[in-house]
């Protein structure tokens, strides 16, 4: 299941949070300000291009996934409302939060996570973290 937390945090980037229970645990007088001390300097702001720990934690403050990981280390809701596994555990169907939001306004489309999918294993693209993905049928185009 982490792995797939992963591979989720990986194809979303700039959902907007106003709606997620767990990002409001963390705001304080409507204002978002994150403070955080970090090791290094991140390479990459892209989930497609990161490779490092120093992108990975900016990143995983940053983007919200279609799940996230509670305080407490358990996988919960972030686009994603839900979520149902089949009985072979080999498909899984997201059911999207109608009020997701891209940091511009746009609402959040499931072809944006396919579209993102399919650019991190673009191999014109070349992005180092395509290897996550090639697990999953059907993100190559």
């Amino acid at each position: 299941m982490y792995a797939i937390c992963l591979i989720a945090l990986i194809a979303v980037q700039g959902c907007n949070s106003d709606n997620n229970p767990a990002a409001q645990a963390t705001r304080k007088n409507n204002n978002s300000v994150l403070r955080r001390g970090i090791g290094g300097e991140p390479a990459s702001l892209d989930p497609g291009d990161a490779t490092d720990i120093f992108s990975f934690e900016v990143i995983r403050d940053l983007y919200e996934g279609l799940a996230m990981e509670s305080p407490e280390g358990a996988v919960v809701p972030g686009v994603a409302s839900s979520w149902t596994v089949d009985s072979s555990g080999t498909q899984y169907t997201f059911n999207l939060r109608p009020d997701a939001k891209w940091s511009n306004g746009a609402r959040v489309r499931a072809q944006d996570f396919v579209e993102g999918w399919r650019r991190v294993v673009d191999p014109k693209r070349a992005s180092p973290v395509a290897d996550t993905l090639r697990p999953v049928k059907g993100p190559q185009q």
